[in-house]
């Protein structure tokens, strides 16, 4: 799946760049991976008892899935991570919404990897 990144991230990022629109150059990236984060994020985690007769078809159809849910991802966070330069001309304040995102993100994995466990039963 690295490589399906390394192709799409360049991709992705050249089409939010030559984006034009109302709403900017990163949003109708962002609102596009919506749907599909969701729809496909859904479909990766449904099981169809049709599938559990043919390998094949069971590992083609999650393969797509996540290539997919993949996508979304990567549809809104290389625009995301580029909102920075969108947003400012000033070097100080990139660094600074940087340092701020970067930030919020440590302290929401921090948070969710030591109080968002389910307990375990005995």
């Amino acid at each position: 799946m690295q490589i399906f990144d390394a192709v799409m991230d360049p991709i992705s990022g050249t089409l939010s760049d030559q984006t034009r629109s109302r709403y900017g150059r990163r949003r109708p990236w962002m609102l596009a991976a919506l749907p599909l984060c969701v729809i496909f994020n859904i479909l990766l985690w449904h099981h169809w008892p049709a599938l559990d007769t043919n390998p094949s078809a069971r590992f083609a159809y999650y393969l797509i899935c996540f290539c997919l849910v993949t996508l979304g991802l990567t549809w809104f966070i290389v625009p995301y991570t580029a909102l920075t330069v969108t947003i400012s001309s000033k070097d100080i304040d990139r660094v600074r919404l940087t340092s701020a995102r970067t930030g919020n993100l440590i302290l929401g994995t921090c948070t969710q990897r030591n109080h968002g466990e389910t307990p375990q039963g005995d």
